[in-house]
């Protein structure tokens, strides 16, 4: 199934290369943007790598330098090159400034994008109609096609041209060329904290993991800090947001990134608006689901973000219709694992610890405590509980100081990572160094006033009512 390609996406294609003849930062723009296999017609192609071949050789581009690679390289593209100079002559491209400029370049991405997605689906079509795959497989196997064909059309605005399409790019070329011979490369997502990282690598794609504490430790912040930063750094995330507002969620965000006290917002609203517009690879879902309609409602997502790269569900007990039901949450839990195991998505499942793990000496959670939660300890591949003496033992330690515990680590070992809680701004930090020198102490009348005004924070500060 292959489009054809109209007459405007044609003459697109002439005039972005043309408005690079003469322009060394257009050609930077066009070479470090596309690549030879955006263009649709071999004269589009061989335009492109003339003038690819002139920026490598010459660090120039000029009717002078094409001219120079195109005897070079000899056959079609000299017939290139004539094209060039004729297209040039006629005055095509010229005066194409910086906007216009990613103007065409986002449309011959959009054409570039229908083209790999048609041919996906045409490819999809076969496979569904192949009686020897069960429709499953079919279904998994065209899930796939047009993951891959979004993947592969990604453009990444590189630093410098030497780096070519980035390293996106070069992440996803490697996972198709793995993808045809049939090998699985395992990659990892980073959660932003140091110390987590050091021990669990990363999330792995795919893995289903589970975050654990009890109520008003600080679960719906760590999983929004590690939302915000593979959002960041590695691409679309999807964050389910079952128990709290997206409203709520986006102020708790903003008083992250911008280390302030959600109270703050009150007088400055517009500062969540601002923050929102900086983490646009970010969604957050707020409306109410039940286990049976979470898969549909993830695919749905998926339809309109294939390349959403992780997904977060806050929290199993309210994806179940009644939580002290031990069949009930192992059907949550169920249902959360196989996003993972058939949509080859990453999954991130909140949950609460029972009040058992109050009654030790250290108050420390443990698998075991898992058990009243349905199946969570046998399908999650990661575990992590966060622990916060502060919560049990209030005026007895640090306020700050807390543990991520990860007691099931996939194929890695268990461990502690020490991290440190800032509750001015719901935020968990890596810790300073051990020779760090010590901030110089604050005056006591500032510090107190700063405590009258925005006093130590709990779950209880961020009401619907504050919007």
């Amino acid at each position: 199934m292959k489009p054809q390609v109209s007459q405007a996406a044609l003459d697109t294609e002439v005039e972005l290369i043309c408005s690079c003849w003469m322009d060394e930062d257009n050609a930077k723009t066009l070479l470090g943007t596309l690549k030879q296999g955006d263009f649709h017609t071999g004269t589009g192609q061989y335009q492109f790598e003339v003038l690819q071949g002139a920026w490598r050789k010459y660090r120039d581009v000029s009717l002078i330098a094409l001219r120079k690679v195109a005897s070079e390289l000899g056959g079609p593209y000299l017939d290139s090159y004539s094209i060039c100079l004729n297209d040039h002559m006629q005055g095509v491209g010229a005066g194409v400034g910086p906007g216009q400029m990613k103007t065409l370049i986002q449309q011959v991405g959009e054409e570039t994008s229908r083209h790999n997605l048609a041919t996906a689906l045409g490819k999809a079509q076969v496979a569904l109609l192949n009686r020897d795959l069960t429709f499953a497989e079919a279904q998994a196997h065209t899930s796939d096609l047009l993951y891959r064909s979004t993947l592969a059309t990604r453009s990444n605005k590189p630093e410098s041209w030497d780096e070519g399409m980035g390293k996106l790019e070069e992440d996803a070329q490697k996972r198709l060329e793995a993808a045809e011979k049939g090998e699985e490369i395992q990659d990892y997502l980073a959660t932003g904290l140091g110390p987590l990282d050091e021990i669990i690598t990363g999330i792995g794609i795919p893995e289903f993991c589970v975050l654990a504490a009890r109520p008003g430790v600080g679960k719906t912040a760590l999983a929004l800090q590690i939302a915000t930063h593979v959002a960041k750094t590695r691409g679309k995330v999807l964050f389910l947001s079952l128990e709290m507002s997206k409203k709520v969620c986006w102020k708790r965000i903003a008083a992250q990134q911008l280390r302030m006290n959600p109270k703050a917002f009150e007088k400055r609203p517009d500062l969540i608006a601002q923050v929102r517009a900086r983490n646009i690879g970010l969604f957050i879902d707020d409306t109410p689901l039940r286990a049976p309609q979470l898969r549909s409602r993830i695919e749905l997502h998926l339809l309109d973000h294939p390349e959403t790269c992780l997904i977060l569900i806050d929290q199993l007990s309210k994806i179940v219709d009644d939580p002290s039901k031990h069949d009930q949450m192992t059907l949550g839990c169920k249902r959360a694992c196989e996003i993972t195991t058939e949509l080859k998505k990453p999954v991130v499942l909140l949950a609460q610890v029972g009040r058992k793990a109050e009654l030790r000496e250290d108050a420390k959670p443990t698998l075991y405590d898992l058990k009243s939660t349905g199946s969570l300890e046998e399908d999650a591949r990661k575990v992590f509980f966060i622990h916060r003496k502060w919560t049990h033992r209030p005026g007895k330690c640090d306020p700050r100081e807390a543990q991520i515990l990860v007691p099931k680590n996939g194929e890695g070992s268990p461990g502690e990572a020490d991290v440190l809680f800032d509750g001015y701004c719901y935020t968990f930090l890596a810790p300073p160094p051990a020779d760090a020198p010590k901030p110089a102490p604050k005056g006591k009348g500032k510090k107190k006033e700063q405590e009258e005004q925005f006093p130590f924070p709990t779950d209880e500060d961020l009401p619907e009512k504050m919007f």
